[in-house]
């Protein structure tokens, strides 16, 4: 019996001597793709201006103030803010990031020279904005930002200025996850 015994607690030994000195295993990964974030550019919209000097500005929520000699009392015309849609995940947060120079240039396109208006747009606040529809796995947020700005008047002539016409320029806003 004591041979037995003996013999059970090598073969035990032995077991052990054969147990598993390493392991290994696979790891897993995973993804949640979301949708890129889009922006879709406003245009600031100052109204009518009378020909001379001065500036004018509008805030983000599309009061006017006119200096100089600019103001055309009731006679303002449509004037709004620059109204910006981003899309993007539903419920995700965004910034504006602000670039350095927000100038633009107004021109009436006129040939040879077109005469122009220079401005600037004014600083985004209230970052971070969220998009709206915070449904798991659809594209479907949108969100909006307003942003007013301020042009100086030099003695243009009477005409439709545009930064789109010849000799004008835009300014740009980018978006990004916060």
């Amino acid at each position: 019996m004591f041979k037995a015994l003996i013999v059970l607690a090598i073969l035990a030994i032995a077991g052990m001597a054969n147990a598993q000195n390493s392991a290994s295993a696979t790891g897993t990964a995973t993804a949640s793709v979301i949708c890129p974030i889009k922006l879709t550019p406003g245009t600031i919209a100052f109204g009518n201006l009378v020909s001379g000097s001065g500036t004018v500005s509008m805030d983000n929520t599309g009061v006017m103030t006119y200096g100089g000699n600019t103001n055309p009392g009731s006679q303002g015309g449509s004037h709004s803010p620059a109204t910006w849609g981003v899309t993007g995940q539903g419920g995700f947060l965004f910034n504006v990031t602000d670039d350095n120079v927000r100038a633009f240039v107004l021109s009436d396109g006129a040939s040879p020279t077109p005469h122009t208006i220079s401005g600037n747009a004014n600083l985004v606040d209230n970052n971070p904005h969220t998009l709206s529809n915070p449904v798991e796995g659809t594209c479907n947020g949108s969100a909006t930002f307003k942003q007013g700005g301020s042009a100086v008047l030099s003695g243009q002539p009477a005409g439709s200025y545009s930064t789109t016409n010849t000799g004008g320029s835009g300014w740009s806003e980018t978006v990004t996850y916060n």
